[in-house]
């Protein structure tokens, strides 16, 4: 049986996990702040904590993409 580490990521509120056909778990979820948008992989659950990690939005200077982010999400299409 294997277990699973919770929470899978510290300090990431509403997380969000997808598992893609390569074989990865991708992870994302509200960064305290709650300014940017970070992507983690991990070929396994458990190793999302220290899984390869990208920053792949950030809250804009101004506007409405200035605003706090909140709960995102990571789907496949196509």
């Amino acid at each position: 049986m294997v277990r699973y580490k919770n929470p899978v990521v510290i300090e990431r509120a509403d997380p969000w996990i997808y598992k893609h056909t390569d074989g990865y778990y991708y992870f994302t979820g509200s960064v305290p702040g709650y300014q940017l948008i970070e992507l983690r992989r991990s070929k396994t659950i458990n190793g999302l904590e220290n899984g390869e990690r990208k920053e792949i939005w950030f809250a804009h200077e101004e506007g409405l993409l200035s605003e706090l982010i909140w709960a995102p999400e990571v789907h496949f299409i196509d």
